[in-house]
């Protein structure tokens, strides 16, 4: 009898132990399954035309390395030898701190809150615009993950990824530091600091940041191409080194797959000083050839509320069917209620010292008057004071 006791809970263990593993297999893919090989990807595009898509071997292993996200290599010896370099190992246990920190405190609230209050815009494809977010695809990914077209406004320069043959110890050491504290403050409140970005990433540019938000969203790059814009707003591709020379606004077209879809997916990194009125004029032809837009804004410094940014303010309000962000975006103001349907989350708890100027007592009000859900992440300057509006344009 006892030792039945014994087998029965043993075997009660056993079955416990494997659920537990086998929840934590799906929620998390083991480095030796995961891989860069997909053979034979077809999509199905808008026109419905169906062409091959091809994983880039090498930009996705140069990301998934930047990323700290070792995979099979499949025999890729020169890829080997770099995941087994020490500083590849502590680049991947000290940016896998920084992550488990985003996840915990930010992106798995994130997902759980937009599969209601983002559900229906999800539903349909939209094009993302991201003014003043520089490389922060991250929020833009997880908030809408289906977007056809990422297009992030920024003032830091592009820069390369290096060669894999390049990629010694000693280039290691100080390149992959340099993405981690570009990261680190990022991974603990969310938003990018523009003295930490041009001070470590001055010689690569935001490139590598972009690398590792690619890979730890679980996408693989295709492409990565350098573009100019005339002042039409046409792009032109150019080459790498004109691209970081040009005077008019240039940037990078990152086209990538994520492992879970096979429909190709673009992110658009524009370095632009949108301070200037021409360069205004410039990014709103060239956003004319998206249609059913979203405009993201969070911890945008308040330069929507300024009257040199007004035509950017106008192009965003025309332009979008949805806007998303927080109360460093547009002004409440601009919202005419007879055109837009809005929601609002969290709570309205003034500004930074800095921005005393922009206080919105309009906003105050609103949120005084109708106690609105809460807000489960961070989302702006103030942690305590977390607000978020979404503004859907009406029929």
């Amino acid at each position: 009898m006892r030792k039945f006791i014994w087998v029965t809970l043993i075997l009660i263990a056993t079955v416990f132990i494997y659920r537990i593993a086998g929840n934590k297999n799906e929620k998390m893919i083991r480095s030796a399954d995961r891989s860069i090989k997909r053979d034979n990807i077809q999509q199905v595009n808008n026109t419905n035309d169906r062409n091959v898509l091809r994983i880039n071997e090498t930009y996705t292993s140069l990301s998934l390395i930047m990323g700290g996200m070792p995979f099979n290599t499949a025999g890729n010896q020169t890829v080997m030898n770099i995941f087994n370099k020490q500083a590849t190992k502590r680049h991947i246990t000290n940016i896998e701190k920084m992550w488990k920190t985003l996840e915990g405190n930010r992106l798995k609230k994130m997902r759980a809150w937009r599969t209601n209050a983002l559900e229906n815009i999800n539903q349909t494809s939209h094009n993302l615009v991201y003014p003043f977010g520089g490389p922060d695809f991250l929020h833009a990914y997880t908030l809408f993950p289906n977007c056809d077209n990422y297009v992030l406004l920024g003032k830091e320069n592009m820069g390369t990824l290096p060669k894999l043959d390049d990629l010694d110890e000693k280039f290691l050491n100080a390149y992959l530091g340099n993405v981690r504290n570009a990261l680190r403050l990022f991974s603990q409140r969310g938003n990018f600091s523009t003295r930490d970005l041009q001070k470590y990433l001055k010689q690569s540019g935001i490139l590598p940041v972009l690398g590792v938000l690619l890979a730890r969203t679980d996408n693989h790059i295709c492409d990565v191409r350098y573009i100019a814009l005339n002042n039409e707003g046409v792009y032109n591709e150019i080459k790498a080194d004109s691209a970081a020379k040009s005077t008019n606004i240039a940037g990078i077209m990152i086209d990538f797959l994520n492992v879970e879809k096979v429909r190709k997916q673009t992110l658009v990194y524009l370095k632009a000083d949108l301070s200037q009125e021409k360069n205004q004029k410039t990014i709103e032809n060239y956003l004319k050839r998206f249609d059913h837009k979203i405009t993201l804004v969070k911890t945008g410094e308040y330069l929507l509320h300024q009257k040199k940014y007004a035509t950017l303010k106008d192009i965003l309000l025309n332009q979008s069917e949805v806007v998303v962000q927080d109360d460093s975006g547009l002004p409440f103001k601009s919202f005419a209620k007879d055109t837009w349907n809005m929601t609002f989350y969290g709570r309205y708890a003034g500004t930074l010292n800095g921005y005393k100027k922009f206080y919105q007592n309009d906003l105050r009000q609103q949120y005084q008057r109708n106690p609105s859900p809460a807000l489960p992440f961070s989302f702006g300057y103030l942690p305590q004071g977390a607000n978020l509006l979404i503004a859907q344009r009406k029929n």
